[in-house]
């Protein structure tokens, strides 16, 4: 049986998600997708990652940036996992070898 608080949370939980997927979409708009997206490799994109998460820790603590850095990270995740998922499994070696540490993190905001 679902309770009042579970169905509440789920709402909650379903808005967050749907506040990642529209970041996920800037994100392809700002930098161009998965054309550009698959250009990177897996140490990239815990570059990136990493970045993102720095941001959202500022003094003083700011709820409202914190968040909205967790929604970024989010996306970022997911554009992550997109890029995993796009890879051949059979030439994933090959993909994350040709390009991890080889992408260009100088582009990071």
């Amino acid at each position: 049986m679902v309770s009042r608080n579970d169905a509440v949370d789920g709402g909650r939980r379903r808005s967050i998600f749907e506040e990642v997927a529209a970041e996920r979409s800037a994100q392809d708009a700002r930098w161009g997708g998965p054309a550009l997206d698959d250009l990177h490799g897996s140490y990239d994109w815990v570059a990136y990652l990493v970045h993102d998460l720095g941001k959202a820790i500022a003094w003083p603590w700011d709820a409202s940036t914190f968040r909205r850095q967790m929604i970024s990270v989010a996306a970022l995740a997911v554009a992550a996992v997109e890029w995993v998922d796009r890879g051949d499994a059979r030439d994933a070696r090959e993909l994350v070898d040709r390009t991890s540490g080889e992408g260009n993190l100088g582009d990071l905001p």
